[in-house]
This record gives structure tokens, sequence and C-alpha cells, in this order.
């Protein structure tokens, strides 16, 4: 299976490092969990990249 890269902005990244810290700061098992979340996620974009409907451009929902 081939997966595409997929493109975090700046500001998508600075939030998912904010609320991780945010986490961290109250349980670091949350934090862990809420990372493999978003890694998850992420992995499901690159499997999948035409999986959720357009919002703007070519930025998907």
């Amino acid at each position: 299976m081939i997966l595409l890269p997929v493109r975090v902005s700046d500001e998508a990244d600075a939030d998912i490092s904010a609320a991780a810290s945010w986490y961290a700061e109250r349980s670091m098992k949350v934090a862990v969990g809420f990372i493999e979340a978003v890694y998850n996620e992420l992995g499901f974009i690159a499997q999948f990249p035409n999986g959720e409907p357009r919002v703007r451009g070519m930025v998907r929902q």
C-alpha cells in the first residue's frame, strides 16, 4: 500500500503541540493517548486522502 504524504500546517502543528502539553500537565497517559490518536488519524488520511469532503480548495474536512 502506498501512503501519500500528509502536510500539517504550522497552525495545526502548534495546536497539536499545545494540546499535548496541556494533557501532559494533567496526565501523561492521556497525553500519550492523544498523540497516538493524532498519528492514527494522520495515517488514515495518508491511506484515504479523498475520504472526507473538500471544504476549501484542496483542504479536506
